[in-house]
């Protein structure tokens, strides 16, 4: 049987009561559901496209990350197989191990992607539940490309919503909606009706969790991991009968009134909004946290005007946000220099941008990088947003040059372009299957609008010689 996104539903029509409409939740489910198939822009699943080459690149490349291994072998999937892959290994397991791996392994390397109004990184759990599923269940590429717009959709709406008390009281968004926008793709792309779709993100949202503190720690990637299997279960147990409430979003006690503080008051407004959330998404640059961004690009301004070994000082300026999240002048790991604004200048300053292997063993101990990191303080400054950011250089002969988003510095968060994107797959994957097998992939993935069978495809990926 071929699932097609709920196309045999919106020919039947739904039972579903004006009354029942009314509720956020339905109205959400009503949208993944009845969303017609031709509602889809061009521009929109190219964007999709694009997502989910940006996510199996870096799943790819973050399977060898020793957290992984860990991972795999505490639950268990070398020991049984199944139809879906494990991203980057010859493992095959179920859907819903798959679907927590593979959403674990894009996240480890912080090079995922990034929905700038809410500093979440929605595609992993959505894209990860849905590559599991489609192995499972024959779907075609329009489905499920169709399917991570609506999930995405869902998972950053509600992001807006909660924005920004949410991420302030310490819940990890990428997470806490991410399951929900999971769970929304996977009854997308099985065909579910309102009803069960509602069921399904409802059941998403009774497993919402995820704390900002893990960041910079493997336990970092475990809630984004389990939103993409917990959102995928939702949707499963959905379609079998298994009930919930029907207004989990909305209701006191629910999901905003528990997430959000009084954040519910904005669902109205910001639930009914325009377009499409994922052609607005971000796919990363770098391989840090995505605050840092505006200090990399002034810092790849200074790389190009003076060099490292003439800096004295230098005070990084930015938002608030950049000193809570990403002060951390003594890193001891990959993932605390990820999330090391020191790190990542230095690198900057060094090598002209951060690259993969500035956040390995070796940078972290390279005495170099640790200089500069001991000369970089950062300055809180309310006159700068995510997308933005200020050096004051101070030279060793006592000149102070300064650098600025918006000023001699063009923009603060850098999108990648087709071209961009390849590279930066070729990177990700190439060290782990080779340059033949990622040509494979990316052209696989050029064409996923109009395979057939998803499964089918990524079944050829699965088998071929050397794979790890």
């Amino acid at each position: 049987m071929c699932f097609l996104g709920g196309e045999r539903q919106l020919k039947a029509g739904s039972t579903v009561t004006e009354e029942a409409r009314s509720g956020f939740t339905n109205r959400l489910a009503a949208m993944v559901a009845e969303t017609p198939v031709g509602a889809f822009s061009d521009a929109a699943l190219a964007a999709a496209a694009r997502a989910i080459l940006n996510f199996v690149g870096t799943a790819i490349g973050g399977s060898t990350q020793p957290s992984q291994a860990i991972l795999s072998e505490a639950i268990g999937v070398g020991a049984e197989s199944g139809p879906s892959t494990v991203l980057g290994t010859r493992i095959r397991t179920n859907p819903l191990s798959a679907s927590y791996l593979n959403a674990a392994s894009a996240n480890v390397l912080d090079f995922d992607d990034t929905h700038l109004p809410t500093v979440a990184h929605p595609i992993g759990p959505v894209a990860s539940a849905l590559l599991a599923l489609s192995q499972q269940r024959p779907t075609s590429g329009t489905v499920l490309l169709q399917s991570l717009i609506l999930g995405v959709e869902v998972a950053c709406r509600l992001g807006r919503s909660l924005t920004p008390a949410h991420y302030a009281r310490g819940w990890h968004i990428t997470a806490t909606t991410g399951v929900v926008g999971a769970a929304a793709g996977a009854a997308r792309a099985m065909g579910l009706p309102l009803e069960h779709t509602s069921v399904a993100m409802a059941h998403a949202a009774t497993q919402a969790c995820g704390l900002v503190v893990s960041l910079g720690a493997m336990s970092k990637s475990l809630a984004v991991a389990g939103a993409a299997r917990n959102g995928l279960l939702s949707a499963i147990l959905a379609e079998r009968g298994f009930t919930a409430p029907a207004n989990a979003i909305e209701a006191p006690f629910g999901f905003v009134d528990l997430f959000g503080a009084n954040a519910s008051v904005d669902l109205p407004r910001r639930i009914d909004r325009p377009g499409w959330e994922l052609e607005s998404v971000q796919l990363k640059p770098y391989p840090c946290a995505v605050v840092i961004n505006p200090l990399v690009e002034c810092g790849r301004a200074v790389a190009e005007a003076v060099g490292s070994d003439e800096i004295a000082t230098i005070a990084a300026h930015g938002p608030p946000l950049l000193l809570i999240r990403a002060n951390r002048p003594n890193i001891s790991s990959r993932g605390e220099a990820q999330l090391s604004a020191q790190h990542a200048l230095a690198a900057t300053l060094l090598h002209g941008q951060p690259r993969l292997e500035d956040f390995g063993e070796a940078a972290i101990s390279d005495l170099r990088l640790a200089d500069l990191r001991a000369r970089i303080g950062l300055v809180a400054d309310l006159a700068h947003s995510i997308d933005s950011a200020r050096l004051a250089v101070t030279l060793h002969n006592g000149r102070v040059l300064e650098w600025e988003v918006g000023k001699n510095v063009a923009i603060g968060q850098r999108m990648l372009s087709p071209q961009d994107l390849e590279a930066k797959f070729v990177t990700l994957a190439v060290p782990v299957i080779g340059e033949e097998r990622a040509a494979r992939i990316m052209s696989d993935i050029a064409g996923f609008g109009a395979a057939v069978d998803i499964g089918a495809v990524m079944e050829k990926w699965n088998f071929m010689e050397k794979w790890n």
